[in-house]
């Protein structure tokens, strides 16, 4: 070892004082190590900057979890399966063996460790889904329906694996012929695509027959897995003297007031029912059938219109004793109710009040009505509507009557003076409100709604009322279709009845042109 000068002259006076020993072991050190800015570093304990992440795999495949790890080298790593260690798993990266649905819900973790510390990950769980190997129609088969109605019992497929254990999440793609006798789904679709449940089992929505008659068969396909399921299916022609009009469970009627089919169809300030008539179906050619309201709100209650009114038209005060809607429905067991917005009371028969108008609710002229409490008592406000929708127990047949303010007759509430557009803006925005809850409540589903002006303006006399809109509302009419038929409120009424299998038809409805093209 070689001394300095310096440190040579510091050693001979600390040998003459007697510190020989002292000074070299001092030397020694300071040669060994040097200067300060030479001393030895701390160890750094093991850091996990990126944690395992959780797996899924479909059996049998193996699952793969790595982690990211710094700290003073060497580093050792050891995988743990729920908390236990894993022999020979000591590297950054693991595999597993291959799995089964034993190994779902596993939690690896993973230890690692240096001279100066050792740190555990965070969990990563591994979920193993099942290979499908079997595919079976276990309910809905072998049933039948009336063309245009709902089928009693669901779909429903069930997904195994090869050892029988149910097979959950997996798609499962149910279909429908595209043409002939065949079935839509929920929404008016042939192909439906739904996960099975945690017993391994796929149900299908809603299914309507459509309007052919025969038998056909729906599959249940999985994908990568050949082997398909089928359900045997039936269309039984309709029960109503092969009209072809579907069979509702419901069917709701909304009159509006006093404008053209030019006023409406294409207004830009009425999109709610320009999107319903564009979504559903439309008839192009529809016409009232007279002047003033009450003849065309008899028309489609009672298939006579000026013949009961006369001269006296909405002042008409008399008692209808024709055959009649109500009637109808009665005989047949129907339930019924008119909903009348801003009506005073329940049972209320009498004239006009507020932006209540008598002559706009035929149903309280009857003498049906009028000489049976129980049958007054269909007649109801229309906040009842929202009440019968929320407990389920909606009629049969439903005549909607807005107040003057909300049916395009009148001005809007609190508006002394207003434009036509202003009137028919808030026609549509009380549809919107109102309608829209209806429509989209799960009972709407095999039901029908038809909006229909009473008659366009007086200036137009064509067919007697003029020239007016009328939309037709359902799952089951064609979508978008437009028709060039010509029509009157009678129609409109056969429509009805017909829809609910009722056989009485009153007045000109048993010979007025059916509207069975609607349909699909």
């Amino acid at each position: 070892m070689t001394i300095s000068p310096l440190r040579s002259e510091l050693v001979s006076r600390m040998a003459s004082a007697g510190y020989a020993m002292v000074c070299l072991l001092a030397l020694a050190v300071t040669s060994a190590c040097g200067s300060n800015s030479g001393a030895s570093q701390a160890s750094a304990p093991p850091h996990i900057s990126t944690q395992p992440q959780s797996q899924v795999v479909t059996e049998p495949a193996s699952a793969t979890f790595a982690v990211q790890a710094s700290g003073t080298a060497p580093l050792s790593f050891q995988w743990n399966k729920n908390a236990t260690p894993i022999a020979g798993a000591t590297s950054a990266r693991y595999v597993t063996p291959t799995t089964s649905a034993e190994d779902s819900g596993v939690r690896f973790t993973v230890t690692v460790t240096n001279s100066a510390g050792t740190i555990t990950s965070k969990a990563a769980t591994l979920t193993v889904t099942l290979t499908p190997a079997t595919l079976t129609a276990t309910v809905g088969s072998n049933q039948s329906a009336t063309v245009f109605t709902v089928f009693q019992t669901e779909l429903r497929a069930t997904v195994t694996d090869s050892s029988g254990a149910p097979v959950p999440g997996q798609q499962v793609i149910f279909s429908a012929p595209a043409s002939g006798a065949s079935a839509t789904f929920s929404g008016g679709t042939n192909t439906l695509s739904t996960n099975t449940d945690a017993t391994g089992t796929a149900t299908a929505s809603t299914l309507t027959a459509n309007s052919v008659a025969g038998s056909y068969v729906i599959t249940a396909s999985v994908a990568g897995l050949q082997q398909s399921a089928s359900f045997n299916l039936t269309n039984v022609s309709s029960g109503t003297g092969g009209s072809g009009i579907p069979s509702f469970s419901h069917v709701f009627i909304v009159v509006e007031e006093n404008h053209s089919y030019s006023d409406v169809i294409g207004n830009s300030g009425m999109p709610y029912l320009n999107s319903l008539a564009t979504a559903n179906a439309l008839a192009t050619q529809y016409y009232a059938d007279a002047h003033p309201s009450l003849p065309n709100y008899f028309e489609l209650t009672v298939g006579a219109g000026t013949s009961i009114t006369g001269t006296s038209g909405d002042s008409f005060t008399g008692v209808v004793t024709q055959d009649n809607i109500v009637r109808a429905l009665t005989a047949a067991g129907k339930i019924w109710k008119s909903y009348a917005e801003s009506l005073p009371s329940s049972g209320y028969l009498g004239g006009d009040t507020g932006a209540y108008l008598q002559h706009h609710n035929p149903v309280v002229f009857f003498s049906d009505v009028q000489q049976s409490s129980q049958q007054a008592s269909n007649v109801v406000p229309f906040t009842q509507l929202a009440t019968d929708i929320a407990n389920n127990v909606l009629p049969a047949f439903g005549f909607i009557v807005p107040n003057v303010n909300d049916d395009a007759h009148n001005c809007p509430a609190g508006m002394s003076t207003c434009t036509d557009a202003q009137k028919l803006t808030a026609a549509d925005q009380w549809l919107s409100t109102n309608i829209g809850p209806l429509l989209s409540n799960a009972a709407f589903q095999n039901s029908l709604l038809i909006i229909v002006f009473d008659e366009a303006e007086d200036t137009d006399t064509s067919h007697g009322g003029g020239h007016v809109p009328a939309i037709l509302v359902s799952p089951l009419v064609r979508t978008g279709y437009q028709s060039t038929t010509l029509y009157q409120h009678e129609s409109t009424l056969r429509l009805i009845l017909e829809g609910l299998g009722v056989s009485d038809l009153p007045g000109a409805a048993s010979t007025a042109p059916d509207m069975t093209e609607f349909f699909q």
